[in-house]
């Protein structure tokens, strides 16, 4: 006997400012439902191939990712998560649920700059086997989400709220959250800093490293995850640091990411001596 498809389900509910008269801006409600659908296509396909984040976010492998028709009389949208019976079987039919909204919720939190910490033994292991998976999630999510809150730049009184059905809201959208969103850069601006690598994955090119001015660990993504050189740098000053404590140290050619009020979110990394 076949196991049926099992699916969640997820709300997005615009409310405040000009909602309350019900009516949005229609280009912006475009961009909104644009950069959940992209968001969402993102996480779906990440939580369903073992942390395998793809920008290109027009599908996602075993899960369905649709919409329900818009509710009369409000700005509320229904996105359903349709999980293949593979999928539902490998992760399990009684924790599934629990274990994308996890997933769904860090993976939102990360790309807002908003701590969370794990509910299920799903998430633990996947944050255990690779502990870059916020900063590499945030990134690939920074673009869909300047969709998303699209509104809010027309009318910073909005507020978006991201909805478990039965439990209630995980998260809030709002202008504070859009100022974060709203990355800013100058490549062009390169700084020396001395720090130490303490994570790396030396297939994306996302870490963390110890940076010795600041005196706490931050995010950074090698320029370019294609210059083997650079890579190989960055794994033998995680590697110096794991053998030896407090060793690893090297100069760090970098430029910037921060929020639109300037908010360090991670170091691009250009060149590692």
């Amino acid at each position: 006997m076949s196991v049926p498809e099992k699916q969640v389900s997820a709300l997005f509910s615009v409310n405040g400012g000009i909602a309350d008269e019900a009516v949005l801006p229609a280009y912006d409600v475009g961009h909104l439902l644009i950069g959940i659908a992209r968001a969402s296509n993102i996480i779906a396909h990440a939580f369903s191939s073992n942390d395998e984040i793809r920008k290109r976010a027009d599908s996602a492998h075993s899960v369905q990712t649709l919409v329900t028709p818009s509710r009369k009389g409000c700005f509320e949208e229904e996105i359903i998560f349709r999980f293949s019976t593979k999928l539902a079987e490998e992760i399990g039919l009684s924790v599934i649920a629990n274990a994308f909204w996890d997933y769904y919720a860090f993976s939102w939190s990360s790309a807002i700059g908003e701590d969370y910490r794990p509910k299920t033994p799903f998430l633990r292991r996947r944050i255990l086997a690779n502990d870059v998976l916020g900063p590499e999630m945030a990134e690939a999510l920074e673009s869909a989400l300047q969709d998303v809150h699209r509104p809010i730049v027309t009318d910073r009184d909005l507020n978006i709220e991201i909805i478990r059905p039965r439990v209630g809201t995980v998260l809030n959208l709002d202008s504070k959250t859009l100022d974060y969103t709203a990355t800013q850069e100058d490549p062009s601006q390169k700084i020396t800093i001395v720090a130490n690598v303490t994570r790396f994955n030396i297939i994306s090119g996302f870490g963390r490293f110890f940076v010795q001015s600041l005196q706490r660990v931050v995010p950074f993504k090698v320029a370019d995850s294609r210059d083997s050189e650079l890579m190989k740098k960055a794994g033998e000053s995680m590697t110096d640091s794991q053998i030896n404590f407090g060793k690893g140290k090297r100069k760090f050619r970098v430029h910037l990411m921060s929020s639109a009020q300037g908010q360090l979110k991670r170091y691009v990394v250009h060149q590692i001596s």
